[in-house]
């Protein structure tokens, strides 16, 4: 088993960052994404000598390509202006102005950015697996492995099994030539920093990077054996949570290094595996560090923000006036 931990310069961060900031520079940006397209296209020629069959993937808003329900006004913030604007001018259900790294993984890997699970509904059942060939999305904005506004990781693996048992489109051989993704941003620790419970958050780490590893566990016996995990974001520099960033962050890190050494310790038992973990800290660090050439002129300024108050990009107040800047 092969398990690789890049520095990747996910796109993905750049955007989201650009709903808590001054609009970036397009030229830059273009530039960052460059090096982030050559470091997966690594991965992937590492992955499998063959093409890869699939992209399946599991998670949160970081990969959610239109999963949460479009017509409930409770969950439906990423069908919402601004979202969408830049790509492809209209909300998708991505939580970012544009592409996310479920379609960047797709483009890399030479596939369609797979279909979102709940868009399955809509098609006749003989559809099924024809709209299914490449790959299915069941990430949910705001999942995590406990803790969710909708379904859970483990729900969505409820799903797949489903969906495999109904339609019989893939076999051992097409999930071994398959990408597994699973986004885990942090779901599980965000209600405690809302909280302001730092203690009760660092206590969750170990119950969470247990879920995450018989997660892998459970669907390599399932029959992938390509794994993409990425590790949490870089939780003290959302405009939420600025304030407690120091404290914050010893959670990041320790959530890291327990990442980092379980995945690890699952040398003996997955055989034939590769995995990659994307550090997502270090992508937000290197933005933070290098904000001037990014065009960021303010980072610390929520583009979400009125009377003190920071909001998500899509909310509106009581009169339905947008809280975007």
């Amino acid at each position: 088993m092969k398990i690789v931990k890049q520095n990747l310069l996910v796109p993905l961060a750049a955007l989201l960052l650009a709903f808590a900031c001054e609009s970036p520079n397009r030229r830059d940006l273009n530039s960052f994404e460059n090096e982030f397209l050559f470091s997966c296209s690594a991965f992937a020629g590492k992955c499998s000598a063959e093409k890869a069959k699939a992209l399946f993937v599991f998670g949160d808003s970081y990969a959610d390509t239109g999963n949460r329900d479009a017509t409930n006004r409770t969950l439906n913030h990423g069908w919402r202006r601004p979202y969408g604007f830049d790509w492809p001018g209209y909300p998708t259900g991505r939580y970012s102005s544009g592409k996310i790294q479920t379609d960047r993984w797709a483009e890399i890997l030479g596939l369609p950015t797979p279909i979102p699970y709940q868009m399955l509904k809509t098609h006749d059942c003989e559809e099924i697996p024809n709209k299914i060939v490449h790959g299915v999305n069941f990430a949910f904005g705001s999942s995590g492995l406990f803790e969710s506004e909708g379904i859970t990781i483990p729900d969505q693996v409820k799903q797949f099994k489903n969906l495999m048992n109904k339609t019989g489109a893939f076999g051992a051989r097409d999930l071994a030539r398959s990408i597994l993704l699973l986004s885990y941003g942090g779901g599980d620790y965000l209600p405690n920093i809302h909280r302001n419970n730092v203690t009760v958050l660092v206590s969750l780490v170990s119950a969470v990077v247990n879920g995450v590893v018989k997660f892998v566990k459970e669907l390599y016996d399932y029959g992938f054996r390509n794994f993409v995990v990425t590790d949490v974001v870089a939780m003290g520099c959302l405009p939420l949570t600025l304030s407690r960033s120091c404290e914050l962050e010893k959670c990041v890190q320790l959530h890291s290094r327990l990442l980092n050494e379980s995945l690890h310790q699952l040398r003996s038992d997955l055989k034939g595996s590769s995995i990659i973990i994307p550090d997502l800290p270090s992508v937000f660090v290197h933005i933070f560090s290098n904000a001037a050439s990014y065009g960021f002129e303010d980072w610390f300024h929520p583009c979400c923000a009125r009377n003190h108050g920071v909001y998500g990009c899509a909310y509106v107040d009581k009169k339905g006036g947008p809280y975007f800047e």
